[in-house]
């Protein structure tokens, strides 16, 4: 049985995050990165094995966000150390849920520091009115929209903003 087209969960017996289907994690200005299908371009192997791993997965609208052609740009084959580059941003190791990076940030006075695969950190808070964010290393901010969809080998949280490194 397939799960409905609106869907926050991939379909059962796909709950992993190597094979959950991107098209399965929805949110209501768009789906879950569609184009740049973690599958596709292989990030397992960058990401140090098989989990468990939690993935900040920004949808296609926060794509659309992006300056015009940088999407295509990242999907040439010439291009794709930088795509992995951007798609390990999104990636820490371990099953992070939004309860633990809450605890985190109130161990850390109000502010989690994430090590990302990619290297760099990235800061969770919790804003004024409840809701968790990110801040990169340059100042860019994405809006957890989207907390804790389980998956297998970790979890996903849905970005509103794709963090570039």
């Amino acid at each position: 049985m397939r799960a409905p087209s609106d869907s926050p969960l991939p379909e059962p017996g796909r709950r992993s995050l190597a094979n959950a289907p991107a098209s399965r994690v929805r949110k209501p200005e768009g789906q879950l990165c569609g184009r740049l299908d973690v599958r596709q371009h292989r990030t397992k192997p960058a990401c140090g094995g098989s989990g468990p791993f939690t993935v900040f997965a920004p949808t296609n609208a926060a794509f659309a966000k992006l300056p015009k052609g940088t999407v295509d740009s990242l999907l040439k084959p010439e291009n794709k150390a930088m795509l992995m580059k951007v798609l390990t941003y999104h990636v820490v190791a371990g099953r992070m849920t939004v309860a633990g990076i809450a605890a985190n940030a109130k161990a850390h006075g109000g502010k989690a520091m994430l090590k990302t695969v990619e290297g760099e950190n990235l800061t969770a808070w919790k804003d004024k009115a409840g809701a968790w964010w990110l801040t990169d290393a340059k100042g860019g901010k994405a809006k957890i929209t989207i907390a804790n969809v389980m998956q297998s080998n970790g979890v996903i949280h849905v970005v509103d903003t794709v963090l570039i490194p």
